[in-house]
């Protein structure tokens, strides 16, 4: 659970969070990122990929996409990392 500091918004705070995890991990570092995922996350990629779909938990969430995206790139000289942050939406805001 995050909590929010005082006089601060819960969802600008969330947001500010999930902002400061994801530049961290384009310098570098996914562990901030990493550490944000809940443990009963359902996370859904739309498409028609590989791993599109939805995954129920962190465990597979971590199984279906993040082994599979490191294992591409742990081949490749190129990081597996955000490169541009183009905004950062919060549940039922699209």
């Amino acid at each position: 659970m995050v909590h929010a500091k005082p006089n601060v918004s819960t969802n600008q705070s969330n947001k500010d969070i999930v902002r400061n995890a994801l530049e961290a991990w384009s310098r570098g570092t996914n562990a901030p990122f990493i550490a944000l995922i809940s443990e009963d996350i359902r996370w859904t990629i739309v498409g028609h990929s590989l791993i599109a779909g939805t995954t129920n938990g962190k465990a597979e969430l971590n199984e279906k996409t993040n082994l599979p995206f490191v294992a591409r790139f742990n081949r490749s000289s190129t990081k597996f990392r955000p490169v541009r942050i183009h905004g950062i939406y919060e549940d039922g805001i699209w």
